[in-house]
């Protein structure tokens, strides 16, 4: 189904709020705000943050947070490039893709591990913030991710150190977002508890 809702301000308060805003004034006046669902009769008072909040609709806001939004089960294999080497994680079909609970392995170097955490961490990755600003940090990891899907074969995530708190990511080459540090770690981390000793 879908939800209707109604949303106004006092005309002659928000004249005042948007005077006040036009001239730098330090206080601004409150606006009184309404909100209403459907065709009901009854009308809520609202604040002014909770107004704010429901019609921030701009494109930044709408936008997927997560930047890996695949489903994990349609990945065949990851290439990762981390501090000058390269590594290969491969997923491996169960050979009786009938079964009931028939599920794959993976594989680096021919070993099998358990891809938990490297999904986990893979899939943690979000935008605190969107940018365009082309990177020009170091490179901390970048990760080619290879799917069974005809229209988007391949997802490259990169990740460039901007400062102490957040990293830049490029998607295919682009620059789209600012990343915590702390998520860039922990992808790190994982890949390097998989390849380290083996």
């Amino acid at each position: 189904g879908t939800l209707v809702l109604h949303l106004s301000q006092k005309p002659e308060e928000l004249a005042a709020y948007e005077e006040a805003l036009a001239n730098e004034e330090d206080e601004l006046p409150d606006v009184t705000c309404y909100a209403r669902v459907g065709e009901s009769q009854i009308v809520y008072q609202i604040t002014q943050s909770e107004f704010d909040a429901l019609t921030d609709v701009s494109y930044d806001v709408l936008r997927h947070q997560k930047l890996f939004t695949a489903d994990f089960d349609t990945v065949t294999s990851i290439d990762v490039a981390l501090s000058g080497e390269n590594y290969t994680f491969t997923y491996n079909p169960p050979e009786d893709k009938d079964g009931e609970d028939a599920e794959g392995t993976w594989t680096y170097n021919g070993k099998e591990f358990d891809v938990y955490d490297l999904k986990t961490a893979l899939r943690a990755i979000s935008a605190s913030g969107f940018t365009d600003e082309t990177p020009t940090g170091q490179e901390e990891i970048s990760m080619t991710v290879h799917l069974d899907n005809e229209d988007f074969p391949t997802f490259t995530l990169t990740l460039y150190r901007l400062d102490g708190t957040n990293c830049i990511a490029t998607v295919d080459g682009k620059a789209v977002a600012l990343v915590s540090r702390s998520q860039t770690v922990d992808l790190i981390e994982a890949v390097n508890e998989l390849t380290l000793g083996s």
